[in-house]
């Protein structure tokens, strides 16, 4: 699995499939989502990605909010890597994404 880090897929060209959220924990709703595009990469000769955030947007938005997130980014690696996603694509949550 390769791992981005604010490199947002600039040079894949193959036919990709994203799952894209913030993906506080990875339950059996996100692991379906996980699922249905790596089907679908592999039927169109793609790649499976998901794509999310390092930091949690409600947490950007509100820095005084009490989220508790499920996962953090460390166990979201390990979980997708046994996934075999073939990339997992974080970028920060910002008021550029945000707009």
């Amino acid at each position: 699995m390769l791992i981005y880090d604010n490199n947002i897929l600039e040079n894949e060209s193959k036919n990709n499939y994203i799952a894209l959220g913030s993906f506080d924990g990875l339950h059996l709703g996100h692991l379906s989502l996980v699922e249905k595009v790596k089907k679908l990469a592999k039927q169109n000769n793609g790649l499976s990605i998901v794509f999310t955030f390092k930091n949690h947007p409600r947490k950007f938005i509100n820095p005084n909010s009490d989220i508790k997130l499920i996962m953090n980014n460390d166990e979201k690696i390990k979980v997708l890597e046994k996934e075999n996603i073939d990339i997992l694509a974080f970028k920060n949550f910002d008021n550029e994404v945000m707009k």
